[in-house]
């Protein structure tokens, strides 16, 4: 939205309080879906919208006005359809925690008490659960699907080159456990995830974190025991906490935006979310292993960075960052054009649930790297893993014959094993990414490449582990981020932020559906991309 369309509906918004009408005492706020900094781009080139979309910034703004109406006492906050991951759990915490600290009410309803829930909810002056709610606030647990034998059933085997022992992104596919290194590192991260939930939970229940812990540690099964040890106040149902409260949408008329005008000067936010990869960024109508539900493509993030650092209104960058790596070349392609947009304007790499891997080497150019709590990040590694399917393939009767005019011009094809010498050749290679990997960390951190060496290895970090080891500024949440790069660029406090997209594509009508459908032809490249930077494949919960 430009300056002076949000100005516009800034006065529209003002004009519609003085309307006659009953500002509700409290309003309800339902948090849904994953909770973006701001709403995507349309699927394929469409300029069309997808439906509403639940954003940070939109409840920053939402949450802002409410505190700014004298009439509205406070909020009944119902968090348990959030989806978001632990990153964006504590930045919605801290935004409800500014919000209670304006001196308003802040009521919470659990139907289900999870890690999530329970952490957004905490903060509140009551929360109160259904006396059947499910109990899911154990802790946190790692899970990997080693898939090794099943593979083997198969005939399918998975050839993996990797720097260093930490680097286990493709473990799933060559083990039937966690390696020693793997095993000691994640359970490293999950105690240091665990102990800033707990904090957080005790800060906002006025627990210690001893007994935060031990109640989780217990067992928590009856949500009754929750209520004896002070993790909930009460048990009860929905209705009685929203009776007297109206949705935001129906109360928003009464909590108008503050007034004034800002000037056309702001920072512009660009984001990367999901496996890098050559190319566009796609959105897939099914997950692919490997790449998830979506692809950020280095062409399509390059050309936003682009328009960014050459629009004259933009005075500094936020570079998001929620990315658990992918394809060296898209890395590298990424990482150049930050370098250039910082020579023209600050740029502030900010870090939301993951970056690692690829998701660390595009930020190391930066001039800030900032990284919420509950962030992971590191994995300054390399890994290579293509499948061979050689003995899937002759079990089936399928015969792939290929005729070439190069030694090794299928080197990566699907069909077959390395040689002992493509090995060797893919050794050297994978030597000399991770060796530039270590010099992008050490010229942007400014550590030796011995010093990067410690921290690297392909281990993974929690966000404050990799503040004490150097490899971020500060930790804060992507409006923090905003009001550094306004600060050096120096802007004005209330100057606006605002999403930059890659400058919009025409797309013929006929080939949206065969976009819809790349993710087969996707999943065939899989092993063609060949030198991935990629981060833990774990799942949290």
């Amino acid at each position: 939205m430009s300056n002076l369309s949000r100005n516009a509906a800034n006065l529209v918004a003002r004009g519609l309080a003085l309307l006659p009408g009953e500002a509700p005492r409290r309003v309800i706020i339902e948090l849904r879906g994953e909770y973006p900094l701001s709403p995507p781009p349309a699927p394929f080139g469409l300029p069309i919208p997808t439906g509403r979309v639940e954003t940070l910034g939109g409840l920053k703004r939402c949450l802002e006005r409410l505190a700014d109406a004298p009439e509205i006492q406070g909020i009944v906050l119902l968090p348990n359809g959030f989806s978001g991951g632990l990153a964006t759990a504590f930045t919605v915490r801290t935004l409800l925690d500014a919000y209670r600290a304006r001196g308003k009410q802040i009521l919470a309803f659990l139907p289900q008490v999870t890690n999530l829930s329970l952490l957004l909810a905490s903060g509140a002056d009551q929360v109160v659960a259904l006396e059947a709610a499910d109990m899911e606030a154990r802790g946190l647990q790692a899970r990997v699907n080693f898939l090794r034998q099943g593979l083997d059933k198969l005939g399918v085997k998975m050839e993996v080159e990797r720097r260093s022992e930490f680097k286990a992104a493709a473990s799933r596919f060559t083990d039937i456990d966690f390696s020693e290194p793997e095993r000691r590192q994640l359970k490293e991260l999950l105690n240091d995830l665990q102990r800033q939930w707990v904090q957080a939970v005790a800060a906002g229940r006025s627990l210690s974190p001893q007994e935060v812990q031990s109640a989780v540690d217990d067992g928590l099964v009856e949500p009754t025991q929750a209520v004896s040890s002070g993790l909930l106040d009460a048990l009860g149902y929905e209705d009685e906490l929203t009776r007297t409260a109206a949705p935001w949408p129906r109360a928003a008329r009464f909590a108008p935006p503050r007034p004034g005008f800002s000037g056309p000067h702001g920072v512009g936010v660009v984001t990367l979310s999901g496996t890098m990869v050559p190319g566009e960024s796609r959105q897939y109508p099914l997950p692919i292993p490997m790449l998830g539900p979506a692809t950020a493509g280095s062409n399509t993030v390059t050309r936003a960075l682009r328009a960014a650092a050459s629009d004259e209104n933009v005075r500094a960058i936020v570079f998001i960052i929620d990315s658990g790596g992918g394809a060296a070349v898209s890395a590298e392609v990424i990482w150049r054009e930050v370098s250039l947009a910082r020579k023209r304007k600050p740029v502030i790499a900010c870090f939301t649930n993951v970056a690692a891997s690829g998701g660390y080497y595009v930020a190391c150019a930066a001039d800030r790297i900032i990284a919420s709590p509950g962030t992971i990040t590191g994995s300054i590694g390399v890994i290579y893993a293509k499948p061979d399917l050689s003995g899937l393939l002759e079990r089936l009767g399928m015969h792939p014959r290929v005729i070439k005019a190069g030694a090794h011009a299928d080197l990566f094809s699907s069909d077959r094993a390395l040689t002992p010498e493509e090995r060797e050749r893919l050794e050297r290679l994978v030597d000399r990414t991770y060796l530039m990997f270590k010099r992008r960390v050490s010229d942007g951190r400014g550590l030796s490449l011995e010093a990067v060496e410690e921290v690297a290895r392909g281990r993974v970090w929690s966000a404050p582990r990799a503040l004490e080891a150097g490899l971020i500024d500060a930790l804060g949440t992507p409006f923090d981020a905003m009001n550094v790069a306004r600060r050096l660029a120096g802007l004005p406090a209330n100057s606006l932020a605002w999403p930059v997209h890659a400058p919009a594509r025409y797309v013929p009508p006929a080939k949206v559906a065969q976009r819809a459908l790349n993710f087969l032809p996707d999943l065939a490249r899989l092993s063609e991309l060949g030198l991935w930077l990629l981060g833990p494949d774990i799942t949290l919960s």
